[in-house]
């Protein structure tokens, strides 16, 4: 084996959580709120459906259509701001990645 390459049971270190880079931090915060809004609209909506079933006539039932609407909008925000977060640790984890492999290549030539 040679002296320079990491032990099989050694963890590299880019697979260790650290705290996001700089470049996507804003981008982070921008998907976590769009996720906080997601999930707040999606609550909203369960209450109109929750208060439309205690109205009584008409009125209740038209509710019904609207708060539907603000539950399936609301995971569409969740899902939305999910996967940008997914994006931005996908590439912080490239970035980590392509930083170890040049390490690696500068260290064998």
């Amino acid at each position: 084996m040679n002296s320079g390459s990491p032990s099989p049971n050694s963890v590299p270190e880019w697979t260790s959580a650290k705290a996001p880079d700089a470049d996507y931090r804003t981008s982070i915060t921008v998907a976590k709120i769009v996720s906080a809004a997601g999930w707040i609209t999606v609550a909203v909506g369960v209450f109109v459906v929750i208060s439309a079933f205690a109205g009584v006539g008409r009125m209740g039932a038209l509710a019904l259509v609207p708060s539907l609407g603000l539950i399936v909008g609301g995971f569409v925000l969740v899902i939305a701001g999910q996967s940008a977060r997914a994006l931005m640790d996908t590439a912080n984890a490239s970035k980590k990645i392509l930083e170890e492999l040049q390490k690696r290549t500068t260290k064998t030539t």
